[in-house]
């Protein structure tokens, strides 16, 4: 009898030392999560980065759905080095090509925010995220066809996002993006959409002109929906369109996204029915509450 207790004794002693020394040696992070992107399973992942003396420490890779919805609230939790998440000043997270076997986070940044005593508010305005406030980005547009060279022909087929005549300003209030993201401008009508194009500034051309004149094409993103050789797209288009009635949305996602699920919308309005040729409209940002993504906490 005296045997079995000195066994139980010693047994509870050994789980006492192993948690005593799990519990020194370890510390808890948790991420709370929100309005994350889905991104292509097996393709992409996002990754969470510890910075430690102006390095990167990875957490792990994790997938949106990965996130469990706990009482409202979606919740990570990742075992790190005490050390490590003392010595910490900020957290990034990124995405991650699973293909890539690179050590270190690529350049594709995505939220990022330093640490107040033992919180992070993650933002995409910061060094190591996005970089600007999509809380605070707005514009406007105008209908009209500058490409057919005419003022009074197919004028309510062109979308355009610059102020026309001598001006020649832009209409949209979007910082230049000076990293691994791009702008993308689409309209969409009964669920089908058409590109507009892609860009990563306000003044200067967008990567396409695939429905209007290109020589007369103003360097502004925009686009003249006029004509189509594409089959594909007649089949479900009658050109040159009416875009009465028609979404515009203004998007931001990674360069190397064509395997990004869900872009991300700044910008969206609908033109109005009654759309005036040479009229200009609003575009409207979503709530500021849709760019709160969440914190970071260690214990």
């Amino acid at each position: 009898m005296k045997s079995f207790k000195k066994f139980l004794l010693l047994a509870f002693l050994s789980l006492f030392l192993v948690a005593s020394c799990k519990k020194e040696g370890t510390g808890n992070l948790e991420l709370r999560l929100n309005n994350l992107p889905n991104i292509a399973d097996g393709v992409f992942m996002y990754e969470g980065w510890l910075i430690v003396d102006y390095q990167p420490v990875s957490i792990g890779q994790f997938r949106a759905d990965d996130i469990n919805d706990t009482d409202g609230e979606s919740l990570l939790l990742f075992d790190v080095d005490k050390k490590i998440l003392k010595q910490a000043t900020s957290f990034m997270l990124t995405i991650e090509k699973t293909s890539d076997l690179v050590a270190g986070p690529n350049q594709v940044k995505f939220l990022a925010g330093d640490f107040k005593e033992n919180t992070v508010e993650l933002t995409t305005n910061h060094p190591n995220g996005i970089g600007i406030d999509l809380s605070k980005v707005g514009g406007e547009f105008w209908i009209g066809t500058p490409t057919d060279n005419s003022l009074e022909t197919n004028e309510v087929s062109g979308i355009w996002f610059y102020y026309p005549g001598g001006m020649n300003q832009p209409l949209l209030s979007l910082p230049e993006l000076n990293n691994n993201w791009t702008y993308e401008a689409t309209v969409r009508n009964c669920g089908l959409r058409l590109p507009i194009g892609k860009f990563t500034k306000a003044r200067g051309a967008d990567d396409r002109n695939n429905f209007g004149d290109i020589n007369f094409a103003p360097l502004f993103p925009g686009e003249d929906f006029i004509s189509t050789l594409d089959e594909d797209i007649l089949g479900y288009y009658n050109f040159p369109l009416n875009l009465s009635n028609y979404y515009v949305n203004i998007s931001i996602s990674p360069k190397r996204g064509d395997n990004f699920q869900n872009a991300i919308t700044i910008l969206s309005a609908q033109i109005p029915e009654t759309a005036e040729a040479h009229g200009f409209y609003s575009l409207t940002n979503r709530p500021a509450e849709d760019f709160q993504y969440g914190t970071v906490t260690r214990n």
